[in-house]
């Protein structure tokens, strides 16, 4: 249900052939960021540097279907990709002016195609963004008869709320909710799961269109700055990790990360083992040989400790990790289907008007 980024597709047509070969013939992309809209501020993101090379969703349908497709493709507008368009990357509240700038994105991206808003809540900018600044957007959703997808903002020891936020954007905006990758990370929230499912399961009874997904395995896939309190992202990314290289802010830091859990504490839910969490992609200027080993193994190859490898490879800001945070149990062969039994009927079958 969320298969991030289409611009592989763009990029390399042939690269539709891993999922092809898995039977799935349709990418549903966008969390937070999405392919559209785009202008100077966003383009300076990754690599699309410079001037964009589309800037609406209708631009960049256009530029897919002229390259040609190897797969069907949906598209949800990113809450954190407008956000960063209007305000850009620090937390502060939208204007009135902004928000009405925001709201005619989100229509603009409706009209050209796409077919809901998703947020990812845990990852700067999107945490920033207030339920009613979501609730604001989804409505706009609402008028196209679309629906709203969210990477929560908790996925461990307040999962059920960040569940009831959800709901509740979903609600109040009068469309369905999504719930991207259900799970209850780290081992002392694991039992959280069968409440979290049974919250669902409730407000399914009561009339609303709420659903979920789940994948299996056990690692989750985030961004390594993700394991900082997303708080010190609050005046900008590129600010923030500049201040890495003062020793006295990373002691202050890892004090922070290894006593505190009022907050989405990655650390704590791979057990406090950098053993735990394995490297999945690096970007220059890091080598590719640190792909598929853990920030441990990585700090011994650099003769390192850990935390000091760590604040190293976060301070690039181009490292993505995969933590081990959740329970084999809940994967393992018949979980998924014994989770759906106790859903009741769990599904959008059940929703013939869900498009």
């Amino acid at each position: 249900m969320m298969g991030a980024s289409s611009v592989p597709l763009l990029d390399d047509r042939n690269s539709a052939e891993s999922k092809l070969r898995q039977g799935i013939t349709t990418l549903s992309a966008g969390e937070g960021h999405s392919m559209a809209p785009q202008n100077e501020r966003t383009s300076s993101r990754g690599e699309r540097a410079g001037k964009p090379r589309w800037r609406t969703f209708a631009e960049y349908f256009q530029l897919l279907e002229s390259h040609g497709m190897a797969m069907n493709a949906i598209h949800n507008v990113g809450a954190a990709q407008v956000r960063l368009a209007v305000i850009g990357d620090k937390d502060q509240a939208p204007t009135p002016a902004q928000m009405a700038e925001m709201n005619r994105l989100v229509a603009q991206a409706m009209e050209d195609g796409a077919v809901g808003l998703s947020t990812a809540l845990i990852y700067p900018p999107g945490t920033y963004a207030k339920t009613e600044e979501l609730v604001e957007m989804a409505k706009v959703v609402g008028r196209y008869g679309g629906v709203y997808m969210s990477h929560m903002r908790n996925e461990s020891s307040q999962v059920l709320d960040a569940i009831r936020e959800t709901i509740h954007i979903g609600e109040a905006a009068g469309i369905p909710s999504h719930v991207f990758h259900l799970k209850a990370a780290g081992e002392e929230n694991w039992p959280l799961i069968k409440d979290a499912i049974e919250l669902i399961r409730k407000s399914r009874e009561r009339g609303l269109d709420v659903t979920a997904d789940i994948y299996p395995y056990i690692r989750n896939g985030i961004g390594l700055g993700s394991f900082l309190h997303p708080r010190h992202y609050a005046d900008g990314t590129p600010v923030f990790l500049k201040t890495l290289s003062d020793p006295a802010v990373r002691a202050r830091l890892r004090s922070e990360v290894e006593t505190t859990s009022d907050w989405e504490n990655w650390y704590r839910h791979v057990g406090k083992d950098w053993g735990n969490v394995l490297v999945a992609s690096v970007g220059p200027p890091l080598s590719q040989s640190y792909e598929g080993k853990s920030i441990a193994e990585i700090a011994k190859m650099r003769g390192q400790d850990d935390w000091t490898a760590f604040f190293d490879l976060a301070q690039t800001g181009v490292v993505n990790v995969n933590p081990k945070s959740m329970d084999e149990e809940q994967k393992a062969p018949g979980a998924a289907r014994r989770m759906g039994e106790r859903m009741h009927g769990f599904g959008a079958a059940e929703h013939p008007h869900r498009h």
